[in-house]
């Protein structure tokens, strides 16, 4: 086994101890991927999105030398504790956001695994991306969201949905958004060294039958290095 193999059946271990969908969704060896090279030198994660602390707790044991954020609209603080620090806030308001990132300061990746809709996605794009280390990383699960559930995901029946704005970046155009400020569009054209949305799973029969056919995809944003 290569020491990559090795490292995705690790991480994907510590997955399954916790019990995150990142497993079952294919996520995992698309992370180590793009994690493996600032591993032991990452020192802040944000995960948006808690729920039951399964991600943030697999962060942890991921990445030995970080201390690993949490972000929810509920109140998820008896998670805190050993390297795990959690706020509550909208990720699709910025004065709330702002609130939480002066107390963190700016971190090394950023993950948005939080309510997935374009607006949600977006403007914590917008706002958040700034504030990612320059050779740090700004991921967003499950665009697939983009395609599925126009009714709760693009409630507002925008074109521009989160999936299309990252495949303009990773072709070099400029992308459009109806959430984002024309500053953040720049700010997030200029400051990113490579863009990619990769397909982690097929959609199973079952969300077929729901959703019609499509594919979970995750976005990688990679900042420019100093």
């Amino acid at each position: 086994m290569d020491e990559l193999s090795a490292e995705i059946k690790e991480l994907s271990s510590i997955g399954c101890k916790y019990g995150t969908d990142k497993v079952p969704n294919g996520f995992m060896p698309h992370y180590v991927r793009m994690f493996s090279c600032i591993r032991e030198k990452a020192k802040s994660i944000v995960e948006i999105g808690v729920l039951d602390g399964a991600s943030i707790k697999t962060w942890r044991d991921y990445f030995p030398n970080a201390f690993i954020y949490g972000i929810d609209c509920y109140d998820k603080k008896y998670l805190d504790g050993n390297r795990l620090k959690t706020f509550v806030a909208d990720q699709s308001e910025r004065n709330q956001l702002a609130a939480v990132i002066e107390e963190m300061g700016n971190v090394d990746i950023i993950i948005d695994d939080g309510g997935h809709s374009m607006k949600q996605q977006q403007v914590s794009l917008g706002f958040l991306f700034p504030f990612v280390k320059h050779g740090g990383l700004y991921v967003i699960e499950d665009l697939h969201t983009s395609v599925i559930q126009p009714e709760f995901f693009n409630d507002t029946s925008t074109d521009n949905t989160t999936e299309r704005l990252l495949r303009d970046l990773a072709n070099g155009i400029r992308p459009k958004s109806d959430f984002m400020t024309d500053e953040e569009i720049d700010c997030v054209l200029k400051e990113t060294k490579k863009c990619s949305v990769e397909i982690t799973r097929i959609a199973s029969e079952e969300e077929v039958d729901q959703y019609g056919p499509f594919a979970v995809t995750i976005g990688f944003l990679e900042k420019t290095e100093y």
